[in-house]
């Protein structure tokens, strides 16, 4: 076998396929934080799902860099991040009763 590996673009295009499919799961990782209220006001909901935001987006990140580098296999590394937050928004809805 010869040539250099190609797991950087394999992995890109699956990240292409996926990044669509991130901002549905971003909006529903939301949703529960819209209609559920308690103590702490609109503020402490907003702040939890920025936080959410931002370790769904560096989980992105840190499995695509993994798929990039051979580590894991390139749908892996653009699906599972989604799989799993995906999960996560629906646990998270099933919680809030929608």
């Amino acid at each position: 076998k010869t040539g250099t590996p190609d797991h950087r673009e394999r992995t890109y295009l699956q990240v292409k396929f996926a990044a669509p499919f991130a901002s549905f799961i971003i909006c529903l990782l939301g949703i529960p934080f819209g209609v559920i209220v308690k103590k702490g006001g609109n503020l402490v909901h907003f702040a939890t799902a920025m936080c959410i935001t931002f370790v769904f987006w560096w989980a992105l990140s840190m499995c695509q860099s993994a798929g990039e580098a051979g580590m894991v296999p390139p749908w892996a590394a653009a699906w599972v991040p989604i799989g799993l937050f995906g999960g996560l928004a629906l646990f998270g809805m099933k919680k809030a009763g929608l």
